[in-house]
């Protein structure tokens, strides 16, 4: 019963390591944690996390409703996810940063 009374929250970008030492600190009797990812799948053995795969550049003005639906009814959402395009950041231009 007291699982069920734990809070979601959900880690955008959970593969990075700032997530997994984020992950360290959060207390895990009041979360359940959710970790995004795109392609690695973070190595995490904790009881209490779920992984959520999903490819962000494939949405679009058309798909944005759907594709954002598993990422509702969280009561904390961190944003780390990463640059998208791989390119350093000494090579990248203005318009890629904004990107």
């Amino acid at each position: 019963m007291y699982s069920s009374l734990r809070k979601k929250i959900l880690i955008l970008g959970g593969s990075s390591d700032i997530s997994k030492e984020l992950i360290n600190k959060i207390d895990k009797n009041k979360y359940n944690i959710y970790l995004h990812y795109n392609k690695n799948k973070p190595n995490i053995t904790l009881k209490n996390v779920k992984f959520i795969k999903m490819n962000f550049t494939n949405i679009n003005e058309k798909n944005i409703k759907d594709s954002i639906k598993k990422f509702k009814n969280f009561d904390v959402i961190i944003n780390l996810v990463g640059y998208v395009d791989k390119k350093s950041y000494f090579t990248s231009n203005y318009k890629n940063l904004l990107k």
